[in-house]
């Protein structure tokens, strides 16, 4: 059913069992190879896929353990569920530069990484967590690999040397040869080092970009129409303006929200009943203002919220703003400066038109 293979200087009996005992699966493969330097990580992969008595293959690090329990059927579910999808991951990114570092844009990696190191462990948390569904991207990280052999069209690519970048250049040639790749959340990993950078990556990026140049920057295609994952905020000074824009977007299965005035006597909570969301300008989307009440953990301890302030508890997720109103632009960037705003009055265009800005905005 699974195949997981890894490669490792010594070959750990109790990392072997903390894989069959963690996963789920009865008759799970484990393909350990032990390599003190011999082959490359890709020469290794290649050769477990080679190996491997199973399609499905997940090919990690040796240095990790897992937070959720039976994750090898989740897995077996996302496959089952997702025809399309050849190389899952746990975190990556929908954009890549042409510098080939693709966590040079924060705010477009998705996924979610526990790290544990010098006694402390923590969350690296890239983007919110979509449940059992999947983010779209074009690469996902080394640090767990899962994919469907029938589905990849390349195989990892023996020019990459030593123990770097052979993720980069693995996912996003696939990616370009039509093999479609996710980021899952509902596997969480705990990875025991921090991921760092040396000499050998520096090289091995340097030859990526310079065999890729002709296809960087590159970036995932979103869909807008019928996507209830596509976050639309609306941003008013009045509800009532608003409210046919928003029927409009429900109706096309577009997770929305409004920010601005509004009133609670009107037809709010039939919208709200709709999922739609409110936000009233004094509590913008991802912030809370301190009231003397409640307060937060600091390195420095515990520090009590002040009366007024404005403090951000959360990352912007929506998509785009449609900010109805130009004279709020100046706030919106203030508030969320890596958002995409389309700045648009007019509240009775045409709905695929509607749709073609958002789509041109966000693959922009």
């Amino acid at each position: 059913m699974i195949t997981i293979g890894f490669s490792t200087r010594k070959i750990d009996s109790s990392f072997i069992d903390l894989l069959k005992n963690s996963c789920g699966i009865p008759k799970v493969e484990i393909l350990p190879i032990e390599n003190n330097g011999e082959y490359s990580l890709t020469q290794v992969y290649n050769k477990i896929i080679d190996q491997s008595s199973n399609d499905i293959i997940i090919l990690c690090h040796d240095d990790i353990y897992f937070d959720t329990k039976n994750w090898g059927n989740k897995i077996l579910n996302h496959f089952k569920r997702n025809h399309e999808y050849g190389i899952l991951g746990v975190a990556g990114s929908t954009q890549l530069p042409k510098s080939g570092k693709w966590w040079e844009d924060f705010s477009k990696m998705k996924g979610i990484v526990n790290h544990e190191n010098g006694g402390k462990k923590w969350e690296s948390k890239y983007s919110v967590s979509k449940g059992n569904q999947l983010d779209d991207v074009l690469l996902v990280d080394g640090l767990f690999i899962v994919l469907h052999r029938n589905r990849i069209k390349k195989m990892f690519s023996n020019e990459i040397n030593g123990f770097h970048f052979y993720d980069v250049d693995f996912s996003f040639k696939n990616f370009l040869s039509g093999v479609k790749i996710g980021v899952l959340y509902d596997v969480r990993i705990t990875h025991k080092s921090i991921g760092q950078t040396n000499d050998e990556w520096e090289k091995n990026r340097q030859k990526f970009s310079e065999e890729m140049k002709s296809f960087l920057p590159s970036k995932v295609k979103i869909k807008v129409k019928d996507n209830p994952y596509f976050k639309v905020m609306i941003c008013g000074k009045d509800f009532l303006e608003s409210k046919n824009l928003i029927n409009f977007l429900i109706d096309h299965k577009i997770n929305v929200s409004f920010f601005g005035e509004y009133d609670q006597n009107l037809d709010v909570k039939k919208l709200e009943n709709k999922n739609v969301k409110f936000y009233p300008t004094d509590r913008p989307y991802g912030y809370m203002v301190g009231d003397g009440m409640w307060g937060f953990n600091t390195p420095q301890g515990f520090v009590m919220s002040e009366k007024n302030k404005r403090y951000k508890v959360k990352e912007f997720d929506y998509d785009i703003i449609h900010n109805t109103k130009p004279e709020m632009f100046k706030s919106l960037i203030e508030l969320y400066p890596n958002a995409h705003i389309l700045n648009d009055e007019n509240m009775t265009q045409n709905i695929d038109d509607l749709l073609n800005k958002y789509y041109n905005i966000i693959n922009d």
